[in-house]
């Protein structure tokens, strides 16, 4: 007698999504935040954009309320693409695929890129910005970018 383990991918892909969508989601909430006005959780906008962004200026409302749309149009397509929201099976999908490997590929660059930057001080950055990307920023990229790569997997000839 043969036992074969049929192994739900959907589950893994909706795990993955729920964890990029959180993680992607937050990021948004966060550049909210400073996008109205708040240097929060720094003291002050120059400890900020030493943290944060490795130079100063801190970049003004404009330039991040553009990265909270970004983040928030991936947080969405990241739902979609991985099940986690209901969504009509079409022509829209093949922007939504697309949508989900540019996201997916833009964070696994921003890791990959931003270690590599950190860890041999291209570019000038401030010495706690290259710490805490060494030890958060570019990992977290990573991680959720291999997370919208895995909720981004085909389920079916029709997705």
């Amino acid at each position: 007698m043969t036992i074969r383990w049929r192994i739900d991918t959907s589950i893994g892909q909706r795990t993955a999504g729920a964890f990029a969508v959180a993680g992607l989601a937050g990021a948004a909430a966060l550049h909210g935040v400073w996008a109205s006005g708040s240097p929060w959780p720094a003291a002050s906008w120059d400890e900020l954009a030493d943290t944060v962004v490795g130079q100063r200026p801190f970049p003004g409302r404009g330039p991040t309320w553009t990265v909270v749309a970004l983040l928030a149009t991936a947080t969405l397509t990241t739902s979609v693409r991985s099940g986690l929201v209901p969504f009509p099976r079409g022509q829209e999908m093949v922007l939504v695929r697309v949508g989900s490997k540019a996201v997916a590929a833009t964070l696994l660059a921003r890791g990959a890129v931003g270690a590599l930057a950190s860890a041999f001080n291209v570019g000038g950055s401030t010495p706690v910005f290259r710490r805490w990307n060494l030890a958060v920023y570019s990992p977290l990229c990573l991680a959720l970018g291999a997370a919208v790569a895995i909720a981004s997997r085909p389920r079916s000839a029709s997705t």
